[in-house]
């Protein structure tokens, strides 16, 4: 046995009675003192059989003991006790990893308690229970317990979930009426969650029909254990289906209802009241400018048997509108502003229409204005309305009283130590004598109260008082602020939850936080943020633990951070089809949790057909890309993350193919502040291209074989408050990369892009979006080469989804013409050194997963005048007649900032309308654009871009992008 036993020994009991007996306490050896101790605070003067069955009740009751019994042994009464163990730790058997994890999470309450029958009895039915409510009604649970040491012990929870039990039958008490389905099937888990949820789509659907009415009792579940199956029965009634019909001269036609909907002459059907229904149907006409409306009675006719339909005759009356304002005691405030405000200004010769709802607006409206120009004692009384029911005018009469303005005679701080006074008065944001508003001092005292959270001071008071002078024309007003900053928080003990696969300390070196630091929300939201872009977690919690009393003011505050694993390994891949490149096919596949530690690796590989490229020597290219990666967190063990790219790709591009081979290797950092992410890398690459063309094109643009080693750096702050449809903030991004023929390569340039996207909320739905790219180049030099411009295969496209959605991919910039040896004219679109391109964006979000968006693109590509000289020499010493360099649009990007108009004067311009279908891995973008024109506004071109037809429907270009970053 593992119990072990304690005898204590009661002496000096008489036979006959128990009254007026002294007790002497003989503990045994066995009996340790902590036990000793607390058998003596419990022991009373016993003086009857009662006291003596309370006396065992008492000691029963304690953790500390599992079994108390009494026995007489001639003149003694003997009290044995037997020592009861806790539960030190609980570990679940399981072939299916979820229920293990679920379960887990039920026995956490028995932890810590005593390991007794009774115990395992009800840890066993919680466990049960869970099972049977997901349908494994045959399960089983077993459960054994091992001891740690003397006092503590281990139980294992072993659980058989058999097969779960199915749906064999659905039956219900009612008739389910036409259009209604039951979500739960035949054939489907006996999940009592699941049937739950149906039944909770049953009543709303029921409800959605009218049928109000329905008495739908709790399911019974059937069980027939052979089978391992079910009969569930539904049992109750529906009910009459309750409708209305609401008929006036202003009902649209069904076609026309079809289409539109008729919102005025629709009740919900939730309603089932009569009377309740006319009273809505009233209202919803006066809401639309109908003061005079009146409703006949209801009419009750029966179109079915099951069905009850009330109808109502309404005479709208005159739909007026506001044709004039007046408002008295109006000084402060011009009428003008006063009627733009409160939305009674006419618009485009539209009068606002007379409604309840517009009026209550314009008050609150007017009131509000008041406030934030310092007249709080201002006040608006409900107009007086004059209605012309033939002209269907109506003319409003307001009065205010403004009262007297509050300004800042000046600010009085007292009890501030962690603040500093001037920084709590800017916070204020106002100056002496500026109109003191009751909501800046609303949000005055939330940016002080948010400030001393951020440093730690949890439990800061903020009394504010005011001193008011009402002897001058203006309320000077004082404002004396009284902080009480009370003690300052660390944080406590961390605490890591959820982890299976995933080591500690990857977390742990995510955190910003640690045990003994100062309390920061902006550090908390930091590391959440951080966790997040691990990419390791499904879902995950940062939060104070949940025995932390916050009304005690605690000086250290644990937490706890929870965290639920995600499948490291991810594969994703799709067919597909373009205009341009014909049949397309991409994979993707990534684990992302090596061994536990954070590693990550991943393959992607895609291929395309490349229909519209021109052959070279009766030689088709199949486009591909092929690509993997390898990532390892906290190289050297240093906050950085170490990347290692291998790639290979085919491409072609316009007459000339370019097939590459690369490796790249990236040290890359974030850096948080306030949740917004600072991610900046050094990365190095070693890059071949081998160019190929046919014969003369290969003349003209030098192709060859091409080795590039290069060092860079690149950094993007981004603060969007959403990645897939942003609303607010902005993506900025710059990079500089250096090759240089010193590091092995055969090319050497500077180069350097700048980027920048933002985005401004007009409206809930509605977003202003800019976007910014430059790019550059310079200081070109060939080893090998006496073409000393940058190669080919490195030059900017600029037109398609990304920059210019009028044109096709790659279609602007300057082009090389030429006669070929058959006397036929080509052209050659070569790409550029220098880029710039400009978009301007009106989106509107018409649901959660889709969008339409209005664009204004601008943008080309161009080289310097010194590479434009560098090029037509080449061109001169070819042996290709008539060879020349054109449309070469250049300028010096300074220029820009004396001239802006070279932005629309050297550049190509469309405008045109996408549609974003977002889904979580992105969005899925489809645009049609047409070109301004086909050359920039000021410059003649010799070779048009865009279609012919741009200036016709059927003229302009279709993009399809997936995954836009914009």
């Amino acid at each position: 046995m593992f119990l072990r036993l304690f005898t204590l020994l009661i002496l000096l009991i008489s036979k006959t009675a128990m009254a007026g007996y002294s007790w002497v306490l003989y503990p045994s050896h066995a009996v340790e003192a902590s036990n000793m101790e607390e058998l003596r605070k419990i022991w009373p003067s016993i003086n009857s059989n009662t006291e003596l069955n309370s006396l065992l009740r008492t000691l029963s009751s304690y953790n500390t003991f599992d079994k108390v019994r009494a026995t007489l042994q001639g003149n003694e009464i003997q009290i044995a006790v037997e020592q009861a163990y806790t539960i030190e730790r609980i570990s679940v058997h399981s072939t299916t990893r979820e229920f293990k994890k679920n379960i887990l999470t039920l026995m956490h309450i028995y932890r810590n308690q005593v390991d007794s029958a009774e115990t395992r009895k009800r840890i066993k039915e919680d466990a049960l229970r869970y099972l049977n409510t997901i349908g494994f009604l045959k399960a089983t649970v077993t459960i054994t317990s091992h001891p740690i040491n003397q006092r503590k012990t281990k139980l294992i929870v072993s659980v058989d979930e058999d097969y779960p039990c199915l749906v064999r039958d659905l039956q219900f008490g009612f008739k389910v009426p036409k259009g209604i389905s039951f979500p739960m099937t035949v054939g489907s888990v006996c999940n009592s969650q699941e049937l739950e949820s149906a039944l909770r789509n049953l009543k709303e659907a029921l409800a959605l029909e009218g049928y109000n009415q329905h008495r739908i009792l709790p399911p019974e579940i059937r069980f027939d254990p052979p089978s391992n199956s079910a009969l569930i029965y539904i049992p109750g009634k529906i009910g009459k289906k309750i409708t209305s019909r609401v008929r006036s001269n202003l009902s649209n036609t069904p076609f026309i209802r079809a289409i539109l909907g008729d919102e005025l002459h629709t009740l919900d059907n939730s309603i089932t009241d009569p009377n309740t229904m006319s009273s809505e149907i009233i209202k919803k006409f006066k809401d639309a400018g109908y003061q005079d409306v009146k409703s006949s009675e209801a009419m009750k006719s029966k179109p079915s048997k099951n069905e009850i339909m009330y109808t109502f005759d309404v005479t709208p009356g005159p739909e007026y509108k506001i044709i004039e304002v007046q408002i008295e005691g109006l000084t402060a405030i011009g009428l003008d502003k006063a009627l733009e405000t409160m939305g009674l200004h006419q618009s485009f010769g539209n009068s606002p229409l007379l409604t309840e709802q517009n009026i209550r607006r314009s008050l609150d409206s007017l009131s509000s204005l008041y406030s934030d120009l310092g007249y709080w004692d201002a006040k608006v009384y409900y107009p007086k309305i004059k209605k012309n029911p033939i002209n269907q005018e109506a003319k409003l009469k307001f009065v205010s009283t403004e009262g007297k303005r509050r300004v800042l005679e000046g600010v009085l701080v007292r009890g501030n130590r962690a603040l500093s006074e001037t920084d709590i008065r800017d916070m204020l944001n106002a100056e002496q004598q500026d109109a003191l508003t009751y909501k800046s001092i609303v949000y005055f005292q939330q940016n002080l109260e948010r400030a001393y959270r951020d440093i730690g001071y949890l439990y800061t008071k903020i009394k504010i008082d005011l001193l008011q002078n009402r002897r001058f024309r203006d309320i000077q007003t004082r404002v004396s602020i009284t902080i009480d900053e009370g003690p300052r928080v660390k944080i406590g003990k961390i605490e890591i939850k959820g982890l299976i696969k995933t080591n500690r300390y990857v977390v742990e070196r995510e955190l910003k936080f640690s045990e003994g630091d100062w309390y920061s929300p902006s550090d908390i939201d930091d590391s959440r943020q951080a966790l997040i872009d691990l990419g390791l977690f499904s879902s995950l919690t940062i939060s104070a633990t949940d025995s932390s009393d916050f009304s005690k003011e605690e000086l250290v505050i644990p937490y706890t951070v929870s965290v639920r694993e995600a499948k490291p390994g991810q594969v994703s891949f799709g067919p597909g089809w373009s205009l341009q490149d014909g049949g397309r096919f991409s994979v993707d596949s990534s684990y992302n949790n090596i061994e536990g530690t954070g590693r990550q690796a991943f393959l992607n590989a895609s291929y395309s057909e490349e229909v519209s490229k021109e052959p070279i020597d009766n030689r088709r290219l199949l486009g591909y890309n092929l690509g993997l990666g390898y990532i390892e967190p906290y190289i050297l063990n240093i906050p950085a993350n170490g990347i290692l790219t291998l790639s290979q790709s085919a491409e072609a591009n316009d007459k000339q193919w370019e097939l590459s081979k690369s490796i790249q290797a990236t040290l890359s950092h974030s850096y948080w502040l306030s949740s917004k992410k600072l991610k900046t890398e050094l990365f190095t690459l070693y890059k071949i291209t081998q160019e190929e063309a046919a014969a003369d094109v290969s003349t003209l643009l030098n192709t060859d074989e091409i080795q590039i080693r290069e060092l860079g750096l690149r950094s993007i702050w981004d603060t969007r408050n959403n990645v897939g449809w942003p609303t607010e903030g902005a993506v900025i991004s710059a990079e500089t990369s250096w090759a240089d023929l010193i590091l092995g390569g055969d090319t050497k340039y500077f180069h350097w892009i700048a980027k920048s996207s933002n985005y401004f909320q007009l409206a809930k739905s509605l977003v202003f979006a800019t976007r910014t790219a430059l790019e550059s180049f310079t200081n070109v030099i060939r080893s090998g080469s006496n073409l000393n411009i940058l190669p080919s295969s490195e030059r900017i496209q600029s037109g398609g989804p990304e920059s210019n959605r009028g044109f096709k991919q790659g279609a602007l910039g300057p082009i090389v013409r030429y006669t070929d040896i058959e006397g036929v004219t080509q052209e050659i679109k070569i790409g550029g050194s220098q880029s710039l391109s400009l978009t301007l964006e009106l989106r509107l979000k018409m649901s959660e997963s889709f969008g339409m968006t209005i664009f204004l693109d601008n943008s080309n590509t161009f080289l310097t005048p010194t590479e434009t000289s560098l090029f037509t020499q080449a061109l001169n010493r070819s042996s290709l007649s008539n060879a020349e360099l054109l449309d070469n649009f250049s300028y010096d990007f300074s220029d820009l900032l004396y001239d802006p108009s070279l932005i629309w004067k050297d550049h190509y311009s469309s405008y045109g309308l996408s549609a974003s279908y977002l889904t979580p891995l992105g969005s899925i973008n489809i645009s049609y654009g047409f070109p301004f024109d086909r050359c920039p506004s000021q410059r003649e071109c010799s070779a048009p871009r865009g279609n012919q037809q741009y200036k016709k429907l059927r003229g302009g270009q279709l993009q399809i992008n997936v995954g836009t970053n914009f």
